[in-house]
């Protein structure tokens, strides 16, 4: 298995390389002395206690503008930034797939807060239930998913710190479309 993105070929090893603590399990993450979660449960979660004394709450105010309540995204942390992507849900009571990428900032645990992520190029079609995972310190890959009845087996990158999404090439046969998988 080998991926063409930028003139450079990753190899299977290189794909799943991590840098720095970047959780390779998003359903939670620890920041100083704080652990967060988004819209993922606890119970049951294996090595929890190491000795600590956890209480979770729910943060319920923040600065900026939060993304609509959504289900089917992803949510990664590239380079010590947390990015949402894509997802489906309701706007305006209407039921549509979104494209769009926010960024929730956790700089100070006390006043988190959302921004909508200026991502420049030619964007991925909106999607949900497709896999986003971290290729670098500032890049993250977007496969596959799923919307209306359409399912994607396009390959995307949001380069977070030049804010621009780049269409992938990919050389050879791709395999079929498909929402509902996993990657890491």
């Amino acid at each position: 298995l080998a991926l063409r993105i930028n003139g450079r070929t990753l190899g299977s090893s290189a794909l799943r390389q991590r840098t720095g603590l970047e959780p390779r399990n998003i359903e939670f993450w620890q920041q100083g002395r704080r652990c967060f979660s988004l819209g993922a449960r606890l119970s049951g979660a294996p090595g929890v206690d190491r000795g600590m004394s956890i209480t979770w709450e729910e943060i319920t105010e923040w600065d900026g503008d939060a993304p609509v309540p959504r289900s089917g995204h992803s949510f990664n942390t590239v380079g010590g930034r947390h990015f949402l992507f894509g997802g489906c849900g309701r706007m305006k009571g209407k039921a549509q797939a979104f494209s769009d990428v926010y960024q929730l900032d956790l700089s100070d645990p006390e006043r988190p807060a959302w921004a909508e992520f200026p991502a420049g190029g030619e964007k991925p079609p909106p999607r949900s239930k497709h896999t986003a995972t971290v290729i670098s310190a500032s890049e993250l890959l977007v496969f596959g998913g799923l919307h209306q009845r359409t399912r994607y087996n396009d390959v995307w990158v949001l380069d977070v710190e030049a804010k621009k999404w780049v269409k992938v090439e990919v050389e050879g046969a791709p395999p079929m479309p498909r929402a509902h998988h996993t990657a890491t």
